[in-house]
């Protein structure tokens, strides 16, 4: 389960979803190699969380063979607030790469808000501090399940 309140002044989707206003969570097991030395090289599960956005209802969606696939299964809400957006979602660990029955798995989760007048650049922050979320996994947290 996931809670957010977003500091995005001016909410937008984009072609390439983490141009845009989304949070990503990645995942994957603790016993994998930490770096990828070349792109695809540990497997890393990604999942995107979209806000609503112009009328848009909020989405999520799984990033699986280089492509970007609707997951129904992510359940997702956002409602705006003053400079932003809050976000509750429930995403199904499974979609992240923890394999059912895990006792810990690594996690890492990036904000990104989109360029915008006065704003060159996309942003874009990490919880955990991984610069390449995407291909290396030293930042992330372990994260242990309690059962």
């Amino acid at each position: 389960l996931l809670w957010a309140k977003i500091r995005d002044a001016k909410p937008k989707a984009t072609a390439l979803i983490w141009d845009g206003s989304a949070v990503e969570i990645y995942g994957c097991s603790p016993d994998r190699e930490r770096i990828g030395h070349v792109f695809g090289a540990i497997p890393i599960g990604q999942v995107y969380l979209v806000p609503g956005i112009d009328g848009q209802p909020a989405r999520g969606l799984q990033e699986k063979d280089n492509a970007q696939h609707p997951r129904p299964e992510i359940r997702i809400r956002t409602a705006p607030v003053e400079g932003g957006y809050e976000m509750w979602a429930a995403v199904p660990l499974e979609l992240i790469g923890v394999s059912p029955g895990a006792d810990r798995f690594l996690m890492e989760i990036q904000v990104n808000t989109p360029a915008h007048e006065g704003v060159m650049d996309a942003g874009r922050g990490n919880l955990f501090g991984s610069y390449t979320a995407f291909n290396d996994t030293q930042s992330y947290a372990l994260m242990v399940i309690r059962r």
